[in-house]
């Protein structure tokens, strides 16, 4: 059992596996950046034992507690999504710090996805089996929705932030795909700009397979407005 999951790991980092792309991968950091009339935009790039990704994000905030956010993403050979959707904000000061959560949802739409077939034998990618459909990752009109929720600690400069966001995706030859992911880690506050890590572990299952990856995050975002 144990060589066949090591197995099937080679096979994903060589961007083998069969799934429908993430709509929106990029977690982007602590919530409650934004305030009333106030737009950042983050770029991140994020490394797996999966194909690397880099996503720019555009959020704006109509008040206080709604705010829009627009995204794009690349992920390394294997898709190009656009999303967008509306985030839910709420705020309670306790002394010296501030918890913060939000609700985000969306939809995205783009091209990408894998189609490969393993060897039962050796759960290896079966010679010339990768995309045997004969569409290339570029060839697959893809799209789905996300939803997720957040939850922030801030202290002057410093916030500690966890978020996790569940995702369905579909994609032209590739059976309809669930992912389920997360994020942990630090921000930090320079003036208008923020700077955020973390661990993102992120699985997915389809009808052919299931599969956990583990990967980092790192952004930049830089705030404008009152």
């Amino acid at each position: 059992m144990a060589l066949r999951y090591a197995a099937i790991l080679v096979a994903f980092v060589s961007l083998g596996c069969t799934y429908a792309p993430p709509i929106r991968g990029s977690l982007g950091g602590a919530p409650g950046r934004l305030k009333a009339e106030e737009t950042e935009v983050t770029v991140a790039g994020s490394y797996f034992q999966a194909p690397p990704s880099i996503a720019a994000h555009v959020g704006h905030a109509v008040d206080d507690r709604l705010g829009v956010d627009v995204n794009a993403e690349y992920m390394h050979e294997s898709s190009v999504m656009v999303s967008g959707g509306p985030r839910f904000t709420g705020r309670s000061r306790h002394g010296n710090a501030e918890l913060v959560g939000d609700l985000e949802a969306g939809l995205g739409a783009g091209v990408g996805g894998s189609l490969c077939r393993l060897e039962p034998s050796t759960g290896l990618i079966a010679d010339n089996v990768c995309n045997y459909d004969g569409r290339a990752w570029f060839e697959r009109p893809a799209g789905g929705g996300y939803g997720g929720l957040g939850g922030a600690v801030y202290r002057r400069w410093f916030a500690f932030y966890a978020r996790v966001r569940t995702q369905v995706s579909a994609a032209r030859g590739v059976p309809v795909t669930g992912w389920f992911g997360g994020a942990m880690g630090p921000q930090f506050q320079i003036g208008r700009t923020y700077v955020h890590t973390g661990y993102v572990p992120t699985a997915y299952v389809n009808a052919d397979e299931r599969f956990l990856v583990h990967g980092w995050e790192l952004g930049v975002t830089v705030k404008f407005g009152s």
